[in-house]
């Protein structure tokens, strides 16, 4: 796979590789943040162990949940205590070949939860280092999604003497000589100087009237073949529900194959998935990585992860879209490098996934499309509750052209977190 680093993506790239020094890279939506996590582990060469907060999030970047790698406690409410009973390390043997790790969407990442991180990797390696010795590498945007947190949690972080729920305040983190970069050219939005003025100013909370304005302009019904980005999962539900309720089509049930060790709450998609004629879906995986072959050519390179399409007809294994190529059921990996006889790294596949790639999608939660990116999109501001919320949804838009607001907004609703603030004024 080729990769085309800017600059200091480059930069960034060689100092990890030539160095153990830990990383905190951060970076605004559409800096290509994940493009270097990729380029880290396609051309690098350590061994990076890739893992992230939530099973969307790994999915996104070919990595494994935290809590699953690290055997993390579920706890519903409430901070995992430096007392906890560590995992007995029979439970822990796939950290043997960490000597890397990548941590995406660390914003979402709980202090206490990278303590605890930390504390398993200091058992398990024997060593009192921060996180057992091994490199770390932490990327994300601390204006993006935080933590989850509710009230108990909260009052047990301020007990424990931590000054706030995010990665930046956790003890380990505050002992490790942590290189800070920034990365700063945007990608995604690069051909809308005044939008990205608009999301550079959202992401502090700082837009002045004429930026509300201008964005309250965009008000109206929603844009047909546009996903829809609500502040819950159960508004998209809801719409998607609907939606799909007006089709008088036959519906078609896709079931999943699972092939080796893939827990269903990793599944990168559902394990059932109900399509019939007329539904607007996204599809979910590249046309050009399809695994069969029944008709190759270049039309397959239109279908990417992201593009929406409106099914024409179903049928067992293939969907046909609207104007679209069609749509055949594709594999996903879960894979790790390997040695060969030649002392050469490759990847080794050691579970298959097999599905129909597409999804209903008039609508995801804002929360799910953090990592995409839109050309046509409705955004529906009226239920957000949580800080970066609204942010996160406007930087899914590739310009303002192609964006619908479904309520108007006013300056409050682009709220910083003040820990966030302070500590990106640290820097």
């Amino acid at each position: 796979m080729e990769f085309e680093l800017t600059a200091k993506q480059k930069i960034l790239f060689d100092k990890i590789e030539q160095t153990d020094d830990n990383f905190l890279i951060l970076g605004k939506p559409g800096v290509g943040k994940s493009v270097l996590t990729n380029a880290l582990r396609e051309l690098g060469k350590k061994e990076y162990t890739i893992a992230a907060p939530t099973g969307l999030a790994a999915i996104n970047v070919d990595g494994k949940t935290l809590h699953s790698l690290f055997k993390i406690p579920i706890i519903e409410n409430g901070i995992i205590p430096d007392t906890m009973i560590m995992p007995d390390k029979r439970e822990l043997m796939r950290l043997s070949s960490v000597s890397a790790l990548i941590i995406d969407e660390i914003s979402m990442v709980r202090a206490d939860t990278l303590d605890y991180i930390d504390r398993v990797l200091k058992l398990f390696r024997n060593n009192t280092l921060p996180f057992g010795g091994i490199q770390v590498i932490m990327i994300g945007d601390f204006c993006q999604l935080p933590p989850v947190v509710f009230g108990l949690a909260k009052k047990e972080l301020a007990a424990a003497g931590y000054a706030s729920e995010f990665a930046f305040d956790s003890f380990v983190f505050n002992e490790m000589d942590m290189k800070i970069y920034e990365l700063t050219e945007v990608l995604r939005q690069k051909d809308d100087l005044y939008f990205m003025e608009i999301l550079n100013a959202a992401r502090f909370g700082t837009l002045n009237e004429a930026m509300v304005r201008d964005l309250n302009a965009l008000v109206g019904n929603a844009r047909a073949k546009a996903i829809t980005l609500t502040a819950t999962n159960k508004q998209a539900d809801e719409i998607n529900t609907n939606e799909m309720r007006r089709l008088p089509s036959k519906i078609v049930t896709y079931h999943a194959r699972v092939d080796g060790d893939w827990p269903e709450s990793m599944f990168p998609l559902p394990g059932f998935i109900p399509l019939r004629a007329g539904a607007q879906v996204m599809v979910r995986k590249n046309g050009a990585d399809r695994d069969n072959e029944k008709e190759s050519t270049d039309e397959f390179y239109k279908l990417v992860n992201g593009t929406l399409g409106i099914i024409e007809e179903t049928e067992q294994d293939i969907v046909k879209l609207i104007d679209l190529p069609k749509v055949y059921r594709q594999s996903f990996n879960r894979s790790r490098k390997a040695v060969n006889d030649e002392g050469k790294h490759r990847m080794e596949v050691y579970a298959t996934f097999n599905q129909m790639p597409l999804t209903p999608a008039w609508a995801i939660s804002m929360h799910k499309s953090q990592g995409q990116s839109f050309t046509d999109v409705n955004i529906d501001p009226s239920k957000t509750f949580a800080a970066g919320q609204l942010y996160v949804a406007l930087s899914r838009a590739r310009s303002m052209f192609g964006m619908t607001l479904l309520n108007h907004v006013n300056a409050n609703k682009f709220t910083v977190n003040k820990n966030v603030m302070a500590f990106y004024e640290s820097l």
